[in-house]
């Protein structure tokens, strides 16, 4: 009783919360043409004397080396860096909007998450592929769009009192018009975006209960009840991880377990398989019924994309297939997915792409 009144009496004193954000969207029917997703598409980041340009699929450099930093291409526009601010560019490295942004996320379903600021004063937004802020760079967080929704933070720093009675949920889902769809449930301390139809949420069990995880509809509705000791992610070929007494396992869409909780971490499914890994730290691929496809064997593995997977042994990374036959040699120090047919691999500190077969496309001198 103690601890209630002096909650109450510190809520008073401090106020309930920081506002929420406040804005007007901005409409946009600005839509990128197929020729530039199709263009990007064939675009890869690459680094000359410290600047990055574009090859393309042969290797040929078709966007000078110009840029501090750059990302891959995603719906025909690309995050570039420059004199510390980022922006964006067309396929054709006209900039589209102008490298003001203190950081520029991959575009999804015609919008890219922006932020100005730093620290405490760091603030999202999203801009259309013409550069128009749909959303301004006023939230306190945000995530990409996913099936036309983005998970949004409109306030921050709930008092105790708040705490205490859920007065209202920090978090919302956004519309790609930049309208709230709805507000996540009250007694949500996070969320994730959707996939599949759902979305994770974690669920506040109180000051004297940890957290549970549960999934939500694109009502904002419980769809999933949150009962699983999380954390919980989202869906990928129909599936998602959950945690459950420290340890991973799958879940279907109607939140039945179908891969029992037994590895100590695992990925989302890809192609089919998912990587795990098992108490010895050894990673290998599971199929949707829970089968070991690839025994476990490796020091780190990444999800399958272009039927080949990155693993890691103890000479360095290469890629597998979906039989686990090592289809190219474990000679690299890094290696990331395959994307659009290629992948960036690197030698020491030097980048290269490589094909499925693993002939070198391009390499960094």
């Amino acid at each position: 009783m103690y601890r209630l009144a002096l909650v109450l009496s510190l809520a008073i004193l401090s106020g309930c919360v920081t506002p929420r954000v406040s804005y007007e969207p901005a409409a946009s029917d600005q839509e990128v043409t197929d020729a530039e997703v199709e263009g990007g598409d064939q675009l890869y980041p690459a680094v000359l004397a410290g600047r990055w340009g574009y090859v393309d699929r042969r290797g040929q450099m078709v966007i000078s080396p110009q840029f501090e930093s750059a990302s891959d291409f995603f719906e025909g526009r690309a995050a570039v860096q420059m004199d510390g601010k980022w922006g964006y560019i067309t396929p054709s490295g006209q900039w589209v909007v102008e490298p003001r942004y203190a950081s520029a996320a991959p575009f999804s379903e015609g919008r890219g998450r922006v932020s100005v600021g730093e620290g405490l004063s760091l603030r999202y937004g999203f801009v259309d592929v013409a550069g128009r802020e749909v959303v301004p760079p006023v939230l306190y967080f945000a995530l990409d769009y996913s099936e036309g929704l983005a998970l949004a933070q409109v306030s921050r720093e709930r008092s105790e009192f708040q705490v205490l009675f859920r007065v209202s949920s920090e978090f919302v889902f956004l519309n790609r018009a930049g309208t709230v769809a709805f507000e996540v449930r009250p007694e949500a301390v996070s969320a994730a975006s959707f996939s599949g139809g759902l979305a994770p949420f974690e669920k506040d069990q109180g000051a004297l209960r940890a957290t549970t995880w549960g999934y939500l509809d694109r009502d904002g509705a419980v769809a999933i009840a949150p009962d699983f000791d999380g954390p919980a992610f989202r869906h990928t070929d129909g599936l998602a991880r959950i945690g459950v007494d420290g340890q991973m396992g799958f879940v279907n869409e109607d939140g039945e377990v179908v891969i029992a909780p037994a590895y100590v971490l695992a990925l989302p499914f890809a192609d089919g398989l998912a990587p795990v890994q098992n108490a010895a730290g050894e990673w290998g691929f599971v199929d949707a019924s829970g089968a070991l496809v690839v025994e476990p064997q490796y020091l780190a593995a990444l999800a399958f994309s272009g039927g080949r997977a990155a693993v890691q042994t103890e000479a360095g990374w290469g890629y597998v297939d979906a039989s686990g036959d090592l289809v190219v040699p474990a000679t690299y120090t890094r290696a990331e997915s395959f994307r659009n047919g290629l992948a960036r691999v690197y030698s020491g500190r030097l980048l290269r792409y490589i094909d499925a077969d693993g002939e070198t496309v391009w390499a960094q001198p």
